[in-house]
């Protein structure tokens, strides 16, 4: 390696910027703009998708984005058709997780437990 192929700074945060910011900013945006702009009838509060987007964005998103970092860099359209289907993941996800873990609470508070005879 040469001190030609070194990357600069610059070259550094760009590429930081265009794989980490720019997706967990759409992911984020994605979530805000279907809570504020779409929401459903019994749609959970911002605070709660966005406590909840953080966990899955860096268990799920941003290790797709890490193994891809070489060619999203270098993808034109194709990278803000990633940028959008990262968004759309935002959007879609969190309501249904959180009515799915509330769905599954309330069956597990209306189980009676089992009385137990001596």
């Amino acid at each position: 390696m040469s001190v030609e192929d070194t990357p600069t700074a610059l070259e550094i945060a760009a590429v930081a910027i265009q794989v980490y910011i720019v997706p967990f900013t759409a992911y984020m945006v994605g979530i805000f703009v279907r809570n504020r702009f779409l929401p459903e009838s019994a749609s959970p509060s911002l605070k709660s998708l966005m406590i909840l987007g953080l966990p899955i964005y860096l268990v799920a998103v941003c290790p797709m984005l890490m193994a891809a970092e070489h060619n999203l860099v270098n993808l034109g359209y194709g990278y803000l058709l990633t940028i959008g289907i990262v968004m759309e993941h935002g959007m879609i996800v969190h309501e249904t997780a959180i009515a799915r873990i509330n769905q599954l609470l309330k069956e597990q508070a209306s189980l009676q437990p089992a009385a137990v005879h001596t």
